[in-house]
């Protein structure tokens, strides 16, 4: 997907970002060692003087060099966790469990997904002579019927269904390197119909199961990402699978 491309990227920028802001502490070092030397007689032996010179300047770089190294592995780490589908959890962990409602809540990724249609769709069912709560239940009724083969091909291993009653429908889906997309669903009663507002929508850059992910995917809310279905966009192809029978999209 585009979006592990990008993390990939992503973590090289920051490894160089932390290497790059801790190796600032060592030049007052450096800056006080050309002071002093303007105070020494100007009897002084000067190879001495650029002997401590050249010594200061290889303990930067050596140091330099070990932040680099150093933040080079974590992040490299971080990332294969986020990103290596041999480690990934089929099940939400712990972390995505407790940090998925935040992030649902504020859904960064869809702020500006929602314009560009790359992450983000909405489609328009209209139930006749169905009420608001027969589809409510209809619509939890197809999505609780679908069979682990069914939920692998939608990157859906696991959802949770949080709102079900007669006004809307909320789910949380997790791909399997939990990744958080959410189905939201708005039912209105015209008449003896129901006209059903169905949005399937990415909420973040980056998977919850990252210490911190609500916050950095505010961060990077403005990165344009998205995700293939088998013959068409991601929430395309979830959205045509999860329309319950018997109603007329748009």
């Amino acid at each position: 997907q585009i979006r592990t491309a990008m993390m990939l990227r992503l973590g090289f920028f920051l490894a160089l970002a932390l290497c790059l802001v801790q190796s600032q502490a060592f030049l007052p070092s450096c800056q006080r060692g050309s002071k002093n030397s303007g105070t020494v007689s100007l009897f002084a032996d000067k190879s001495d003087q650029r002997d401590d010179m050249r010594r200061e300047v290889l303990n930067s770089r050596r140091h330099f060099l070990g932040q680099w190294t150093q933040a080079t592995s974590i992040a490299t780490a971080a990332t294969a966790l986020t990103t290596n589908p041999l480690i990934a959890h089929a099940n939400p962990s712990t972390l995505s469990t407790l940090q998925g409602p935040l992030q649902d809540s504020i859904a960064p990724g869809h702020w500006v997904g929602r314009y560009l249609g790359l992450n983000s769709r909405t489609v328009t069912w209209t139930f006749a002579n169905t009420s608001p709560s027969q589809v409510s239940q209809g619509l939890v009724d197809t999505l609780q019927g679908l069979s682990s083969e069914r939920r692998a091909k939608l990157y859906m291993p696991n959802f949770d269904i949080v709102i079900a009653d007669e006004g809307r429908v909320h789910v949380l889906t997790w791909t399997k390197m939990e990744w958080l997309d959410s189905l939201d669903v708005a039912l209105v009663a015209q008449g003896d119909d129901t006209v059903a507002t169905a949005s399937f929508y990415a909420t973040g850059f980056l998977p919850t199961s990252l210490p911190g992910a609500p916050l950095f995917n505010v961060a990077l809310f403005f990165i344009p990402f998205g995700s293939n279905g088998p013959r068409e966009m991601l929430q395309d192809f979830r959205l045509r699978v999860v329309e319950p029978p018997t109603t007329r999209a748009s």
